[in-house]
């Protein structure tokens, strides 16, 4: 990803299409990888990021959450 890629807004859009999507690592261990959530808004052929999320957690931290 570029940082030129990346346009930033102050509202985000209504009656966008909503998706979310989970990047899980499922161990606590220091050399383990981060689980990832995010969710976008899609609207008129764009993708907004409305959230982030990244954690080190359980398969059980991840169905709590």
């Amino acid at each position: 990803m570029k940082s030129e890629w990346l346009r930033y807004y102050e509202e985000k859009p209504d009656n966008g299409f909503t998706i979310m999507a989970v990047d899980p690592a499922i161990s606590l261990s220091d050399s383990a990888d981060y689980t990832a959530f995010v969710v976008l808004i899609y609207k008129d052929g764009k993708f907004y990021v409305d959230k982030v999320i990244r954690l080190k957690t359980t398969f059980r931290g991840i169905i709590g959450r």
